[in-house]
């Protein structure tokens, strides 16, 4: 057995933005460890909005891994920078960003003249502040893993979906899985995969050409009627192909229509809309973004806990075991 005043193997730091979820994730690993990993960080903002960041323990040598969701707004970003930035001019020997919710994800690839491709750009700034390795929950589009050149792992949140699904519903057979868009269908295959009879659709929407957070024309590619229909995506900022999906699947006869998200993405407002009442039965949402953000205090709200799984992720590095076999 450990002696808890003995000098920690690695340490795991947290910016602001995601303290409630890395304390959860020390929690955990100081409980199976018996050590304390939780490293000492100061981070405030000077007088004129500036960040700074002061870390307090000794890293030079250790492994450390860095905790911060990018979300809006982009201090957030920034502050994960500085952070590792302040740890390899500490000497840390290997810095390991996880990023539970990568913002700018979806600006993976050109689909107009003179855009950015914003996701390579945080890659590259990712990668010249210092890390060595970065760990995220969920990716938009899997091909942003290409846009590192150093080790990138990006786990995947739909067994949790399915165990807490499970835990709700009992005739498999009558359940519906639906993918908001094509893009998303692998997932919601994986997902009917845990839930034998269980199948699932897909949800084909037009964007207006004008405003990509607003969709029309719905379309259910698939049977319906008379199904307890859950609707699987893997990010929400706007909540209206949610909205726009679960009306149509309701118009088409379902019994039920649920959501599962796993970055909750939506302003305070969306949510305070949410309050006055919506046609989803049950939204099970994900923790990878701070909890003021997303409606867990909506009593139709179920919250999937991602801090046991970053927390083994995080041992299979340090062992320098397979990180992959986790996700099987």
């Amino acid at each position: 057995m450990n002696d808890k005043n003995m000098e920690c193997p690695f340490l795991i730091f947290s910016g602001r933005n995601s303290q409630t979820l890395s304390q959860k994730i020390c929690d955990y690993l100081n409980k199976k460890l018996n050590f304390n990993v939780c490293g000492e960080i100061n981070c405030e903002n000077f007088s004129d909005g500036e960040i700074r960041v002061q870390i307090k323990n000794n890293v030079r040598g250790k492994e450390v891994f860095v905790i911060q969701s990018t979300n809006s707004p982009a201090d957030n970003l920034l502050e994960l920078l500085v952070i590792i930035d302040a740890l390899k001019r500490a000497s840390a020997e290997k810095i390991t960003a996880i990023i539970p919710y990568f913002g700018y994800a979806r600006q993976d690839r050109k689909t107009h003249g003179r855009e950015p491709i914003t996701a390579k750009l945080m890659a590259n700034l990712i990668e010249t502040a210092g890390a060595n390795r970065v760990v995220c929950v969920d990716l938009h589009a899997g091909q942003i893993q290409g846009f590192f050149n150093i080790p990138m792992d990006d786990l995947k949140t739909v067994k949790l979906f399915a165990e807490q699904i499970k835990k709700d519903f009992t005739n498999f057979e009558n359940i519906v899985v639906a993918s908001p868009d094509a893009g998303g269908a692998k997932r919601a295959e994986k997902l009917a995969s845990y839930m034998p009879g269980s199948s699932w659709v897909i949800c084909y929407k037009n964007r207006h050409h004008d405003d990509k957070d607003n969709v029309s024309d719905f379309k259910i590619l698939g049977e319906v009627k008379n199904k307890d229909v859950i609707i699987i995506d893997d990010v929400t900022s706007t909540f209206s192909t949610i909205k726009g999906s679960a009306t149509e699947i309701l118009n088409q006869g379902a019994k039920t229509v649920s959501a599962g998200i796993a970055h909750w993405a939506c302003p305070n407002e969306i949510t305070d809309k949410l309050k006055q009442g919506t046609n989803i039965t049950t939204i099970y949402v994900t923790n990878t973004c701070p909890r003021s953000s997303y409606p867990i205090s909506l009593n139709i709200a179920k919250e999937i806990d991602v801090s046991q799984l970053i927390s083994e992720t995080i041992l299979r590095i340090v062992n320098h075991d397979s990180v992959s076999s986790l996700l099987e």
